[in-house]
Formats: structure tokens, C-alpha cells, sequence
């Protein structure tokens, strides 16, 4: 973020780049202030911080941001759960998926309520897999 802060000469007049820089500059710090909200929602769990936003982004299954957290969030503690339990789930990736499909529907439609479809349940899982399988080999930090 460094590289969009400018050196400006005292006295000299501010050019349009340098209110063009100052706004994108003020749009990334605010960016990265609701990223850091978001976070600190599921306990600094970054998977379910870009699953959280995703969804959002597309209103699916609920556009209504403290459902979809709570839901969230009841997921995040049963899957976290699931795994503690069985370190070598993530082992075998159709085991895996089928485990977390299972927890999508149960938390997301059953519990919560959320209108989940086959189409969107199986969209989340495969967003969920991803970021647990990005976790276990190492792309992303826990």
C-alpha cells in the first residue's frame, strides 16, 4: 500500500494524479478494514472470510449478511469439529467433499433455513474444498 502514498514538495500545487492516487489509496485501506472485520468474525479464519464474501457477492443462498454468518459459522464449528476428530479427511478428497456436502446442507438448509438448492449447495462445497485443501498442502495459512 506504501507504493500509492505520494512525496508531495511543499508549496507545490496537487496534480489529478495525486487526488486519483489519495482515492484509490483510501478505497484499498477501506477494502482491507472490512476484510479485517470480516475475519475477526469467524475468528480469524481466512477461509470462511473469502467464502463469507463470495456468497455475499452473489446473493445465494441469502443476501442477508447476519444469516449467512450465522449459518457460517455453525458450519465453520462442525466442520472444524469434523476434522479435529479425523486429522486424515482431507486424505481422501471424495470422502472429504462428501463429509462437507453433508454439513452445507445440514447447517445452510436444515438448520438455518437458507433456500439452498443442489445447484448452490454443491457450488459452496466446491468453495469450501477448495479453501480446505488450499489449507491442508500448504497454499494457504491456516
Amino acid at each position: 500500500m506504501r507504493a500509492f502514498i505520494s512525496l508531495r514538495r511543499s508549496g507545490s500545487k496537487q496534480s489529478p494524479c495525486d487526488s486519483q492516487s489519495r482515492s484509490l489509496l483510501e478505497r484499498a485501506r477501506e477494502l482491507e478494514r472490512k476484510n479485517r472485520l470480516i475475519r475477526a468474525k469467524y475468528q480469524q479464519d481466512a477461509k470462511y472470510a473469502r467464502l463469507h464474501k463470495r456468497l455475499l457477492e452473489k446473493k445465494d443462498p441469502t443476501e442477508d449478511e447476519r444469516k449467512l454468518f450465522a449459518a457460517l459459522s455453525d458450519l465453520k464449528r462442525e466442520a472444524d469439529e469434523r476434522l479435529a476428530k479425523n486429522s486424515q479427511l482431507l486424505n481422501t478428497e471424495a470422502f472429504a467433499e462428501q463429509e462437507l456436502q453433508r454439513l452445507v446442507i445440514e447447517q445452510l438448509k436444515n438448520v438455518h433455513h437458507l433456500p439452498l438448492n443442489p445447484e448452490n449447495a454443491r457450488a459452496i462445497n466446491r468453495l469450501l474444498m477448495k479453501e480446505y485443501l488450499a489449507e491442508f498442502h500448504g497454499e494457504h495459512p491456516a
